[in-house]
């Protein structure tokens, strides 16, 4: 009977319904905020579309990205099947090897809410190709992994997702140097380290002494005419020794880079563009072939740049100075 019914109703008034919803719904307006949060409650896959129409945005514009996929996230932030959309997110974001920090601020969303809507929640790791891609070293990895754990371990996204910048902060450690390659350093180049003291130096400089009085000659008997002719004079002592460093051999560094490394260990790893300046003068190099010359040396071992220029200094990473030493 019903089926009849519905039969005759779409003989009859079917055409002319299809001919008229249309223009009626265009004139509808779209759902606002409390209404989209409301419908994706009940409606628990209808970010997948607006998704999929997110990820066109990649590579292309990988912030408009970042921010719809927010946006997206705020309207089914009582959508208890939301988790997936930020696990997708960051792995899509992962894969350009660009925006770390935004990569792991949508993998924590998707632990928040998680373990926010499931009890028994199983988070799926972000794939090892991509932690290769963020994390360079291992204490970058084992910061994220300190976070990830706490965040779990807490359910609270804002610390965590506050603290994502720390991960890739670079520590400043001490610097265990070997005394006996400063001290035959600073012999064989103290011209050098004095000249480069003046850049560093803050206070004053002392006032000089007076000059000592100059001593009365002394008045000695003419020698002899036969006497034995004076021995010859006896060789000068050897200069101090060539500088002992412990860096790898087979870097081939020479006395110069060697020595303005162990400067940077002095002043803990951070110079003045002005006093490598004067290095490079007293050394008769060019501040740039200098600090290039390292860096080409170096990136071998390192596979990155080991000295970093900023604005006004020099900057090597302390990681990095501990590989150079055998």
């Amino acid at each position: 009977m019903l089926a009849g019914a519905d039969e005759s109703f779409d003989t009859y008034f079917g055409d002319y319904l299809r001919e008229l919803l249309p223009p009626l719904a265009a004139t509808i307006s779209p759902p606002d905020e409390n209404t989209e949060i409301a419908l994706n409650q009940f409606e628990t896959t209808r970010w997948e579309a607006r998704y999929e129409a997110l990820r066109a945005l990649l590579p292309t514009d990988p912030a408009a990205f970042t921010n719809g996929v927010h946006a997206l996230g705020r309207q089914n932030e009582r959508n208890p099947a939301i988790a997936p959309l930020y696990l997708e997110a960051a792995r899509q974001l992962g894969e350009l090897g660009h925006h770390p920090e935004q990569v792991v601020r949508l993998y924590f969303y998707y632990l928040y809410y998680g373990g926010k809507y499931r009890h028994s929640f199983k988070p799926k790791p972000l794939l090892k190709r991509l932690e290769k891609k963020l994390f360079k070293l291992p204490e970058q990895l084992a910061r994220y992994e300190a976070l990830r754990q706490e965040l779990l371990r807490s359910r609270d996204l804002a610390p965590a997702s506050e603290a994502v910048p720390t991960i890739w902060e670079r520590e400043r450690k001490k610097i265990e140097l070997n005394p006996a390659a400063v001290r035959a350093a600073r012999q064989q180049h103290a011209g050098t380290v004095e000249l480069l003291n003046e850049y560093l130096r803050d206070d004053e400089p002392a006032p000089r002494a007076a000059p000592a009085p100059r001593p009365k000659p002394v008045k000695t008997a003419a020698p002899a005419a036969a006497a034995s002719p004076a021995p010859a004079p006896k060789a000068a002592a050897a200069g101090p020794a060539a500088a002992v460093s412990n860096f790898a051999a087979s870097l081939g560094l020479n006395a110069a880079q060697q020595a303005l490394l162990l400067l940077f260990a002095e002043h803990s790893l951070t110079l003045p563009q002005a006093a490598v300046e004067a290095f490079s003068k007293a050394h008769g190099a060019l501040r740039n072939q200098l600090i290039d010359g390292l860096n080409e040396r170096c990136y071998a071992l390192l596979d990155d740049v080991l000295i970093e220029e900023s604005s006004d200094d020099y900057t090597i990473y302390e990681a990095y100075y501990q590989q150079l030493t055998t």
